[in-house]
């Protein structure tokens, strides 16, 4: 048992640690994250994504099964918190965003990667890839009255995700000076989405601690429901499984700030969700990598 909890710590710390040297560096140094966020989101994401997607061994239904569970962690803990806040009307809008949206980037890529490998990363963008569409419409639609379904088609990794698919099912040989530079350019993504993740943490301050733990509680409750309910009933492998589960009890997404942010959407309680989320998560994803085995 301290054998399989000095594994999982040692697995998580990495990551854990390369959050804490960006909210380090982003409290002695005044920074915009801003620029680097979307250097990551226009080229370090999109080649990270090609590089793992055109690469993988996996079959597309699985695939599929992956991308739907996503979908239902998505939006089951949303609906479950509508029916127990729908008399609430001062709360508003933006308290749905950090219960439906989890942070399906910056810590689950290298905690799959260290504790599965490599195998795991194409499902890991499937969550990534719901997560992503569902914020930019779903979550649109929630806080803003202008729309903006579409926004997410404006992004670079929609493209490189289908490309990637598109290479891998025809099976296009890759030349190596098209290959060898995603390569690379991919190895970036994971540490700088995990500086980022820190950098904005490093800028939140908690407010409506009461309002924050109810948020919190149903994002990892909710969340969990929404897991298992997933494995129960979709044909997943032990791998797939796993994944699901994991990113079932992610924390609260950093983008949901920029949402609530735009659209005045409460953005003091999520941004307070976020931080609590992802502290917690420091025990709460040892522990499920340990029940997972």
């Amino acid at each position: 048992m301290i054998d399989d909890l000095l594994h999982v710590l040692q697995l998580v710390s990495p990551s854990f640690l390369i959050i804490g040297l960006g909210f380090l560096f982003s409290r002695r140094v005044s920074i915009d994250p801003k620029p680097l966020v979307r250097l990551t989101m226009g080229v370090l994401l999109p080649c990270f994504a090609f590089h793992h997607i055109s690469g993988m061994n996996l079959e597309g239904g699985l695939l599929g099964n992956v991308f739907l569970s996503a979908w239902v962690i998505l939006l089951l803990p949303g609906l479950l918190a509508w029916i127990l806040l729908r008399r609430r009307k001062e709360i508003g809008r933006g308290v749905y965003l950090p219960i439906m949206f989890m942070n399906s980037v910056n810590l689950p890529f290298p905690i799959m990667q260290a504790a599965y490998g490599d195998v795991a990363i194409p499902l890991g963008l499937m969550f990534f890839l719901a997560s992503f569409i569902a914020v930019f419409t779903v979550g649109l639609f929630l806080v803003s009255a202008e729309g903006g379904a579409l926004q997410f088609l404006k992004e670079p990794v929609v493209y490189l995700v289908a490309l990637g698919l598109a290479v891998n099912a025809f099976q296009v040989p890759l030349p190596h000076f098209v290959r060898e530079p995603v390569r690379i350019v991919a190895g970036a993504n994971i540490p700088m989405v995990l500086l980022i993740l820190g950098m904005h943490l490093a800028q939140v301050k908690v407010t409506q601690l009461r309002l924050t733990w109810m948020v919190v509680g149903f994002r990892f409750t909710f969340g969990l429901l929404a897991g298992l309910l997933c494995t129960a009933i979709l044909p997943l492998d032990d791998l797939a499984h796993k994944i699901v589960l994991l990113e079932s009890i992610m924390p609260c997404a950093v983008i949901n700030i920029l949402l609530s942010g735009k659209y005045n959407a409460n953005p003091e309680l999520v941004a307070s969700s976020i931080l609590v989320s992802t502290l917690l998560s420091l025990a709460i994803i040892p522990i499920t990598l340990l029940a997972l085995g």
